[in-house]
């Protein structure tokens, strides 16, 4: 996958964008220093510790539920793939690490269900402007499929 995610930040205020002008004509080159915030040894240690995170055959099997949920919605052309929920569950075990926790829940789940499978979902071209999107889709395929109520560790 060359995008597990897709977020959208929204366009910043007029006043905000009039000052991205200012600060770009002041700059006479574009030399930009930044400091790096992670080390490539912090970096790879992170990666490890998400590939220890817990996701027990229940949540797998939620995942999979949502994931068949948006391949048999009529309005979808192409529903999420299994790329999707590899990416589901990357995406879960992220989560619950950034939660401090070594076990995904389906809080975690949902979290990044839009973000990790919208943008995977290529609608039927008659419904393009029925405002209907793939987080529509993915939307009402968390409320449709049953929320795991076992022990997730």
């Amino acid at each position: 996958d060359r995008f597990i995610s897709r977020l959208s930040m929204g366009y910043p205020s007029p006043e905000a964008e009039c000052e991205i002008l200012a600060r770009r004509q002041a700059r006479q080159a574009d030399v930009v220093t930044l400091s790096p915030v992670l080390g490539k040894h912090d970096f790879l240690e992170i990666q490890r510790a998400i590939e220890t995170v817990h996701v027990s055959p229940d949540i797998q099997g939620y995942i999979v539920q949502i994931v068949v949920k948006t391949r048999e919605d009529r309005r979808a052309q192409l529903g999420a793939s299994p790329r999707g929920s590899l990416a589901l569950f990357k995406l879960s075990r992220s989560r619950a690490l950034m939660q401090g926790r070594d076990f995904v829940t389906p809080d975690d789940v949902k979290a990044v269900a839009v973000p990790g499978l919208a943008h995977r979902i290529l609608l039927r071209p008659e419904l393009w402007a029925e405002r209907i999107s793939g987080e529509t889709i993915v939307r009402d395929a968390l409320e449709e499929v049953p929320v795991p109520k076992a022990d997730w560790r």
